[in-house]
């Protein structure tokens, strides 16, 4: 493969890395997904009556987009608070001592959720971290790749948050 045809594919392949994938609404969309706490008890994922948007975030300690974009999340729904806006953190494939080394080490207080065989990262077409599913009355939607604050920001207003 000639370098330009190479650099076009993997351009190619980086676009789609960072491409949204989008699916609405349909019964399939409201399922609750099942993840665990750091100590393994079950934990069933699912929208709140109460709940405006709840945007569930799949990280890994080793991800360095996933570092980058998690404290601007964090901190652009905690000027949500009480606006009916609920972010969960779902560490894919590590386990609890990884998980709690790395909160630890960086200074962070989260309350992270596993997703230890990255099963429910796969079937909602996680190809890629971080991975957010942002989930509403009408249904959910995937996005994988990172973000930014300001693009956190719009998807915030755009729930009635303009914290």
């Amino acid at each position: 493969m000639d370098g330009g045809l190479h650099g076009a594919v993997l351009s190619l392949r980086f676009a789609l890395a960072v491409s949204i994938l989008t699916f609405l609404s349909g019964s399939a969309a409201a399922d609750p997904l099942q993840v665990e706490t750091l100590d393994g008890e079950p934990v069933l994922l699912q929208r709140r009556e109460q709940d405006r948007v709840m945007i569930v975030h799949f990280w890994a300690t080793w991800c360095p987009e996933c570092l980058e974009e998690l404290p601007e999340l964090v901190k652009g729904v905690s000027r949500c608070a009480g606006l009916g806006v609920r972010l969960l953190v779902v560490d894919v494939g590590e386990d609890r001592e990884t998980i709690v080394t790395f909160l630890r080490e960086n200074g962070l207080e989260l309350d992270v959720l596993r997703d230890p065989r990255g099963r429910v990262w796969r079937e909602l077409s996680g190809f890629g971290l971080p991975m957010n599913v942002i989930w509403t009355a009408e249904g959910r939607r995937v996005e994988v790749g990172p973000r930014d604050a300001s693009t956190w920001q719009r998807e915030l207003e755009t729930a009635g948050c303009a914290g």
